[in-house]
């Protein structure tokens, strides 16, 4: 339920100082719904203490992601916020000086046109939550805790972010008297209020009055959709049997009652049925679920301070692929090897955590996150490598170069870009006669780097790779030895590093072409840009 159960009585507001960072989970409010009970009295009557049955509200903010000031001025002074950042004096202005650049500059671009954002944060942002919380303390600590005329009324306070869960002992008339008085603040926060003496919707449970008692159980939307990965999709088969392991822990977690659980988990069967699990796999997850205390569930736990030696302290991070198992056992085969060393043995884990992230998919290619505009006049050049046969370096040709080919492979492949002797920032091929083949990358006009391999090759320069299989090649003859820029690398609108992304694109094609010696004249690459390029 994290970051800011903020709560009813000063017992609670004192474990607010880290509200910076996530504090409870949903389980610690699950476990105060667990001990939360109207009681009877001789009339039958519900009561709660000495009150009779009160409505459960929840309220939630408007808008908040776009409703947020940049200014820090009201929060630098709230004690709860400042303090914990302050410890350090030095280190605390530079964290509230960090918050307010970020917030202060948020761009977002439309139509190829980039804007600053003047109010608010985008909600995709990492420390959206975080800022939103803070300011939602702020609002609590002024508003709810302090000088509120309405804290009578208040009996249970909760709140995970925006979202806030309340009962309410009072009239209806003294609870929309309440609502104005949230709705009028100067931190342009705007509350809608949902109330019931039944049963309410608050994330992802649904909250009811039963037998005197508050229970819940999962709360699963109308328009709800089977969203569940396919078992066929191309991921990692760990991950897809984690999922139904997690989704039914959390109904078990959420469901106050077993029956209530079995019917939910019944609901949830026919879904990952419909995605291809087996039918005798999901029945074992469910009965993994259900033999668990649901008690145990509600406990935080701590999170476990791993050790240098520890499996999990040291891992290996890359997309997966479909040499994602052969990665795995090559790592696992030679690590003990690096654990040899008298130096790295003392730092490196008994043995490597190797995890996947997600790999490109079809949504990636067909639904990009960036376009482009286009009502513009398409200018587009025609694709291909053109030699002008002016300059040096191709002063014996004056040709058009629209696909090239692996020797080693004998793949064929499509220029992509419109490339010239003059074009900066390109991934070339060289191929001799021989067939032995060459990827390198310039930023200069490729016409200059094409020009230092000629005169290299003339002067048999032998501290280079090219120079030194042309001497060595019995057959070699300048005239067929071609030069082909393959790809012209350039940035989206989002920018980033160029040169960067050359790297990458010279070692995907290094690994493609199959270039590395002794099948070609590569001698060495850019690890980082093929495990990017490739991961």
């Amino acid at each position: 339920w994290g970051t800011a159960w903020g709560a009813r009585g000063t017992a609670w507001g004192a474990r607010l100082p880290a509200i910076h960072s996530k504090i409870y989970r949903k389980a610690y409010g699950l476990q105060e719904l667990e001990n939360f009970r109207w009681q009877c009295k001789s009339d039958k009557t519900p009561r709660f203490g000495t009150y009779r049955m009160l409505p459960v509200l929840v309220l939630e903010v408007q808008s908040l992601y776009q409703r947020l000031f940049h200014s820090l001025d009201g929060i630098r002074g709230a004690d709860r916020i400042e303090q914990p950042l302050m410890q350090r004096e030095e280190s605390g202005h530079f964290l509230l000086d960090s918050i307010h650049f970020i917030l202060s500059h948020n761009f977002f671009s439309f139509n190829e046109e980039f804007y600053l954002q003047l109010q608010g944060t985008a909600m995709g942002t990492k420390f959206a939550p975080s800022y939103a919380n803070i300011f939602l303390d702020f609002w609590e600590k002024n508003f709810i805790w302090t000088n509120n005329p309405f804290d009578a009324n208040l009996v249970f306070w909760r709140r995970y972010i925006d979202d806030i869960l309340f009962i309410w002992k009072g009239s209806e008339s003294n609870l929309l008297d309440f609502i104005n008085y949230i709705n009028s603040n100067q931190v342009n926060l705007i509350f809608s209020p949902v109330f019931s003496q039944n049963e309410i919707n608050f994330l992802d449970l649904t909250i009811f009055i039963e037998d005197e008692k508050i229970k819940t159980k999962t709360f699963f939307k109308p328009t709800d959709a089977n969203s569940f990965i396919n078992t066929e999709s191309n991921h990692h088969p760990n991950w897809l049997r984690g999922v139904p392991r997690s989704q039914f822990t959390r109904i078990r977690r959420n469901c106050t009652d077993e029956k209530t659980f079995l019917d939910q988990a019944s609901f949830l069967k026919n879904k990952f049925l419909e995605k291809g699990y087996a039918n005798n796999f999901i029945n074992k997850e469910i009965m993994h679920s259900y033999n668990k205390e649901r008690g145990d569930l509600l406990i935080n736990k701590e999170k476990q301070v791993t050790t240098v030696n520890n499996k999990f302290a040291f891992s290996f991070n890359t997309q997966y692929n479909t040499h994602a198992k052969e990665i795995k056992k090559i790592l696992n085969k030679h690590w003990p090897l690096l654990l040899e060393d008298d130096i790295l043995k003392t730092e490196l884990p008994l043995a490597p955590q190797i995890i996947f992230r997600k790999g490109k998919s079809f949504k990636n290619v067909l639904a990009p996150s960036t376009f482009k505009n286009g009502n513009k006049e398409n200018t587009k050049k025609s694709e291909g490598f053109y030699t002008c046969g002016l300059c040096k370096s191709c002063h014996f040709k004056n040709q058009k170069f629209y696909n090239f080919c692996s020797s080693k492979t004998k793949k064929n492949f499509k220029i992509k870009e419109h490339i010239t002797c003059n074009s900066t920032h390109v991934v070339y091929l060289l191929t001799c006669g021989c067939g032995t083949q060459y990827v390198g990358r310039t930023i200069r006009p490729v016409k200059k780097r094409f020009l230092e391999h000629f005169n290299n090759i003339k002067n048999q320069v032998l501290t280079h790779s090219v120079p030194v299989h042309c001497i060595r090649c019995q057959n070699f003859n300048p005239s067929t030895f071609s030069c082909v820029g393959i790809e012209k690398v350039s940035l989206d609108a989002r920018g980033g590093d160029l040169v960067l992304k050359l790297r990458q694109r010279e070692g995907f094609w290094i690994h493609t072409l199959k270039t590395m010696q002794p099948e070609g004249m590569n001698v060495d690459f850019d690890m980082q840009g093929i495990a990017i390029a490739i991961g």
